[in-house]
């Protein structure tokens, strides 16, 4: 088997494939550690030589969460965009068999210019959560027990364009779409989810203080599935949150809790998916993903709400797990 061992130095994979008798080279831009079959320069001019495995190790320094807020400054997302578009080629190579160090993450980026470097059906599973189109979100500002603030946002004027669907379509073999009541005709799937938030109501004054229900198309069948969980206002779960702490605590309008993306994965996602999520907002999907093993690609492209959730995010995997 011909190997080619993408952004390697050290030489140490490359010696290894070669000790079990394949044609293996390593490329980098640096020289090699260990003497060998080395190619010096840039690895994307020779995808095209006849490789059967490609094994990379794309820098991490503009991909990695770590430290992503404090590092933070405007020339680093280009450089960000940047790094991803290489792991892109890399990815999109016409070579049989890819494996890339660390690929997934959250990206502060424009979800459409991100889905357009994905080849056909890459995603087992996506599950979004697009602008429903209903004009400018300000949450509660807060009482005097609830601590939850947040800033009027203009994003949400507009559903997302055709082709953002078309791509979203393209590059997923599955789909869970909230939101998907506003936006016909782009979802024709008619199976559906129904989040039941239980929410404070007022029957006998003939009004519901709150939006009873989410709801989202599921492309896996015709039926209509049903969550009942608690989520309005600082009211979640089984305990209200006064003082807005805790895993579910509220960086997001629209955020959504946890539990709900956690039961969208148990019951929809195998072993081994790779899931997207375009729109990240809070992170609680990527939160649900890394409690349940999954690995995702999500993108935010407001910079206050990526440094929020990626903070959000790590804090989680922080967490000590006693089982």
């Amino acid at each position: 088997m011909k190997v080619l061992v993408a952004c390697e130095f050290s030489g140490i994979v490359r010696e290894a494939f070669k000790a079990k008798g394949h044609n293996a080279w390593s490329c980098d831009l640096l020289d090699t550690e260990i003497p060998g079959n080395h190619i010096k320069g840039d690895v994307l001019k020779i995808l095209n030589d006849g490789w059967n495995l490609l094994i990379g190790f794309p820098s991490c320094t503009y991909l990695s969460r770590a430290a992503g807020i404090v590092l933070y400054n405007p020339d680093r997302l280009i450089h960000t965009k940047k790094a991803f578009n290489f792991i892109m080629e890399l990815w999109n190579a016409k070579i049989d068999k890819i494996c890339i160090e660390n690929p997934p993450g959250i990206y502060n980026m424009d979800c459409l210019e991100a889905m357009k470097e994905f080849p056909d059906n890459f995603f087992e599973l996506a599950i979004v959560d697009p602008p429903y189109g209903i004009g400018d979100v300000t949450t509660s500002k807060g009482n005097k027990k609830r601590k939850t603030a947040h800033k009027t946002v203009t994003w949400n004027k507009e559903i997302p364009s055709s082709e953002y669907f078309e791509e979203l379509y393209r590059i997923s073999i599955n789909q869970i779409i909230w939101g998907a009541n506003y936006f016909h005709p782009h979802v024709p799937v008619p199976g559906r989810i129904v989040h039941y938030k239980k929410p404070l109501q007022k029957l006998d004054e003939g009004k519901i203080k709150f939006c009873p229900c989410d709801i989202a198309s599921q492309s896996f069948d015709k039926r209509i599935e049903y969550f009942e969980y608690r989520w309005y206002g600082n009211h979640q779960g089984c305990r209200v949150n006064w003082d807005n702490s805790g895993p579910d605590a509220r960086i997001h309008p629209t955020q959504k809790p946890i539990s709900l993306y956690e039961w969208c994965l148990m019951k929809y996602a195998k072993k081994g998916d790779k899931i997207l999520d375009t729109h990240l907002g809070s992170g609680s999907s990527a939160i649900a993903c890394h409690r349940l093993g999954y690995e995702i690609w999500a993108y935010e492209i407001d910079k206050d709400y990526y440094d929020a959730s990626v903070k959000r995010v790590n804090l989680e995997k922080t967490k000590l797990k006693l089982f």
